[in-house]
């Protein structure tokens, strides 16, 4: 399977409008490659372009060292000689074939002979686990089967990569959640190189080997998903990549939150460095209800709300005139208006500056999961099958998850420290 690699790529439009603009990045070979972004940031556009549908207005693209695209010398390779299977977000399915018959659809057009033909249709329906709806037509399937009917007709002309355009954005949550699990056991079985566009972040942290964030036509922070989610290249990143989202305070006299953390984590660089803080995050799984450890950064809220979510309790809090939000893996009964200190340990605060981009200088020393790459870099320099994103257990819970509280960090950071 080859490597893509994207160089000084723009995409406008007569309007003016720019879509894409000095893309630069290399998606490794057999990765599966998330595109992730709101609507609008240039992902699919950027798809669309890998595949030829659309052609840059700057830049080259290269698949396996061939140049498909290139501005500066004229060249551009069509879309039906690029050896890519792409799968809309409609899925694209004749409604006057049977599933058989639209699976087959794309070997006709390599004239593959009748008995090849027959053998493969056969080999993916068996490996869709739709074999028993061959002779079915696609208004007679439920979506989850006409999504893998969208997927076989893809896979069954054995492309060189494998184009997604939010294939699974017209499911409801039990289908997308079947069809995540199904995407990553095509993709464990034929080691493809998959690039996948969605502007859901739980589609990208747990389909993903590499995530590119994006964000009007800029590439935001390209690596793993943990890197992404635990070292967030800029503002934009960490509020857009995590459900609550990461709780971010202007580093401000007048906001008490920010001036409570820019006076945390300013001692901690140098005096040219802390000049630069324009605001400093933590995520809320990791606000803690209690003083904490030695060493960790405090402060005294007042509860606003608590909103279970079933396997967790989301918590609102309070300081002066700013908000912020916990969330905590054991029941959490406290009644609002309650006083409570808070706390949060010093690696898992997160500094910007006043453009919105990290300030790198406060990370520890090999902490985390890497910065994930500059916008542009290369991936973190793990092998593929190292980057599966992993759940980290919470404080408090065993290795196996359970929420015990005897254990001495969970103690620290139980709900002592509550007033009435």
């Amino acid at each position: 399977m080859p490597d893509i690699v994207l160089r000084g790529i723009d995409k406008s439009y007569v309007s003016g409008q720019l879509a894409v603009s000095n893309l630069n990045l290399t998606i490794p070979d057999g990765a599966f490659m998330c595109l992730l972004g709101p609507s609008g940031c240039g992902k699919t556009t950027t798809l669309r372009m890998i595949s030829g549908l659309e052609q840059p207005t700057g830049g080259d693209i290269e698949v396996g060292g061939r140049l498909l695209d290139s501005v500066a010398r004229g060249m551009f390779v069509p879309p039906e000689k690029r050896q890519m299977g792409l799968v809309f977000q409609s899925y694209a399915l004749w409604p006057h074939l049977t599933v058989a018959k639209n699976v087959e659809f794309g070997l006709r057009m390599q004239h593959v002979g009748a008995a090849e033909r027959r053998r493969r249709v056969t080999e993916v329906l068996e490996v869709l686990r739709i074999s028993e709806v061959a002779g079915r037509y696609p208004a007679q399937l439920s979506g989850g089967q006409q999504q893998r009917v969208a997927l076989a007709r893809m896979l069954v002309v054995k492309p060189d990569v494998l184009l997604l355009d939010e294939p699974l954005s017209n499911l409801d949550a039990q289908l997308r959640l079947e069809m995540r699990a199904e995407l990553k056991r095509i993709h464990a079985e034929f080691g493809s190189t998959i690039v996948f566009v969605t502007h859901d972040q739980l589609e990208a942290m747990t389909l993903a080997t590499h995530v590119a964030v994006m964000n009007t036509g800029l590439l935001e922070q390209f690596g793993s998903p943990l890197a992404i989610y635990n070292r967030p290249a800029s503002k934009f990143v960490a509020e857009f990549v995590g459900s609550p989202p990461m709780n971010l305070a202007p580093a401000a006299d007048d906001d008490a939150l920010g001036a409570s953390l820019r006076d945390y984590v300013a001692p901690r660089l140098d005096a040219a460095q802390a000049a630069t803080i324009g605001s400093v995050g933590v995520r809320p799984e990791n606000v803690h209800l209690g003083a904490g450890t030695p060493g960790d950064w405090r402060i005294r809220a007042t509860v606003r709300a608590i909103l279970p979510t079933g396997s967790t309790w989301v918590v609102r809090l309070d300081v002066g005139e700013s908000t912020f939000f916990l969330v905590d893996f054991r029941p959490v009964d406290l009644a609002p208006g309650t006083e409570v200190d808070c706390s949060a340990a010093p690696a898992d605060l997160h500094v910007f500056d006043a453009d919105g981009r990290r300030v790198t200088a406060y990370d520890p020393a090999g902490g985390g999961d890497g910065a994930g790459g500059a916008p542009g870099g290369a991936a973190d320099p793990v092998a593929v099958t190292d980057l599966s994103p992993a759940i980290p257990t919470p404080a408090g819970a065993t290795a196996g998850g359970r929420l015990d509280g005897t254990d001495a960090a969970g103690a620290a950071r139980g709900h002592a420290g509550a007033t009435a």
